[in-house]
């Protein structure tokens, strides 16, 4: 190697590593990314202690948080959301370079898991496509036809692939390559390109990132993403809350009979019993036996004291049984508050008075001497019945208070028992009241849970499309940078290398 070789060999490393580093930056294909931003509310059935737990640092090394923005993160990157991305996008078939929809709409009739190889479809004479299979294993699917034109469907298995090219005039008569792929390395290439994440520390919005050289596919799964996760939410949500307000409707219902048995009874037992107020109607009866006992006993009285007028007036009458021994009957203030008894003693006095003035005119053998003396004794053993009539009222009416007082007293006896009872039927229709006004509003909070939690995920950005002119990667002005930076930092070390060289 000459001198002047010698001499240009950094340049020319540095040079090279930059035509090498832009040439890789132009023909390498570009990824587009699509994102969207999703907002987890707060669950409207956490506890304030779950909360207060969260908010104390470290409480998450500790097991004491309970993050729910991580757990809907795991959800979104679980096996279920990307399989069923995987089934609905149908991404086990994807082209090589370029947007997959310009040339076939794909969908799975039934998915197929083991496919792997690729499909060529190359342009023949006129409007038709022929159809060229390479797979790994070759006997396994045969496709519906060999030949398409555009708008025909080719059936290989469970897959479904509507043959549709729309490219420039230019790559019209190109063939076109789709590659099939296993579900677990599409499963393993969509989680690699995937990031979802949390916005910053602390925030509540999740940050969904999908890198993927066919910009239509890459913003269709992110989208494809939110709706599944959105709808396993929703199923789980109304699922184990639906659940819940069924069993207690059930319960409700349950409890509504029970109250309405119990209340049936307890009316049944207030119209035997006659019990409405017990504490009342004893004290009540109460008040009404000392009321009765007192007078009975008044009666008592009044019964032995006519009882002893009347032996009293008997014994002074003697044997004769003298009628004016009654007079004295009329005497008793009882008796002499009696209308009928006043009347009669008014007639016995005018009488007694007629009497006595006749007999200066008459003689006692007269006739209306005979008469007076014989209306005379006439009143007063009218007053002799009515004593004894008197004293028969006045027993009767002690024996009639006896009856009630007996009836009360069996009623009290019975009191403790019917009020036990009562006690009873009251305490179950108030337990049964207190737990059917408990379950209704468990029912109602439930219900008013299931009607929230289904608004607790919400979309704030909706993944957007990318403009071809826009790639996430490579960008060119970058990796020009980073090329410049690399040829000079490979220059100087060839540079320096030679140095060493030399002097050694």
């Amino acid at each position: 190697m000459t001198f002047l070789q010698w001499r240009r060999l950094p340049l020319v490393v540095g040079l090279g590593c930059f035509v090498a580093v832009m040439t890789w930056t132009l023909l390498v294909t570009p990824r587009y990314r699509s994102t969207a931003l999703v907002r987890v509310q707060d669950d409207p059935s956490s506890s304030g202690l779950s909360d207060a737990l969260s908010a104390i640092p470290g409480a998450g090394m500790l097991g004491l948080s309970r993050d729910e923005v991580e757990s809907e993160i795991g959800v979104l990157t679980s096996r279920r959301v990307l399989d069923a991305v995987i089934d609905s996008l149908a991404l086990t078939v994807r082209r090589p370079a370029g947007e997959r929809a310009e040339v076939v709409s794909v969908s799975y009739r039934e998915p197929e898991d083991a496919l792997e190889g690729e499909i060529v479809f190359t342009p023949t004479d006129g409007p038709s496509w022929a159809v060229a299979l390479d797979l790994d294993d070759p006997s396994t699917l045969t496709p519906s036809a060999t030949t398409l034109v555009p708008g025909d469907t080719l059936r290989l298995g469970g897959l479904w692939l509507r043959f549709d090219p729309r490219l420039g005039p230019e790559a019209s008569r190109s063939p076109i390559t789709l590659r099939l792929a296993p579900r677990f390395e599409v499963r393993e290439a969509l989680a690699d390109r995937l990031d979802v994440r949390r916005q910053e520390i602390g925030s509540r919005l999740i940050a969904i990132t999908f890198d993927d050289s066919d910009r239509r596919l890459a913003a269709q799964v992110v989208e494809r993403m939110l709706a599944e996760y959105l709808a396993f939410v929703a199923r789980t949500e109304r699922g184990d809350l639906g659940s819940t307000a069924a069993e207690l409707r059930r319960q409700v219902e349950a409890q509504r009979a029970a109250l309405t048995a119990a209340e049936e009874a307890l009316r049944r037992n207030q119209e035997r019993s006659g019990l409405v107020v017990p504490e009342e109607q004893a004290a009540a009866q109460i008040k009404r036996y000392a009321a009765l006992r007192a007078e009975l006993d008044a009666a008592e009285v009044e019964r032995r004291a006519v009882a002893g007028m009347l032996a009293l007036t008997e014994s002074r009458a003697g044997q004769a049984r003298s009628p004016e021994a009654y007079r004295q009957l009329a005497t008793y203030p009882s008796l002499l508050e009696n209308r009928a008894i006043q009347d009669l003693l008014e007639s016995l006095l005018t009488l007694e008075n007629t009497r006595s003035e006749r007999q200066l005119l008459l003689a006692d053998e007269s006739r209306e001497l005979r008469q007076l003396a014989s209306r005379i004794a006439e009143i007063e053993r009218s007053l002799q019945r009515l004593g004894t009539q008197y004293l028969e009222a006045v027993a009767l009416r002690s024996r009639s208070l006896t009856a009630a007082i007996d009836s009360i007293d069996a009623e009290l006896a019975r009191l403790p028992r019917e009020e036990m009872a009562y006690i009873r039927l009251l305490r179950d229709r108030q337990v049964l009241n207190e737990g059917y006004l408990l379950l209704q509003k468990q029912l109602r909070q439930t219900e008013l849970r299931e009607a929230l939690r289904l608004d607790q995920v919400r979309i704030v950005d909706t993944p957007i499309l990318a403009h071809p002119d826009d790639p996430q990667f490579p960008k060119v002005w970058v990796h020009l940078v980073l090329a410049i930076v690399l040829g000079l930092s490979v220059g100087a070390a060839v540079a320096a290398a030679q140095r060493s060289t030399r002097l050694a």
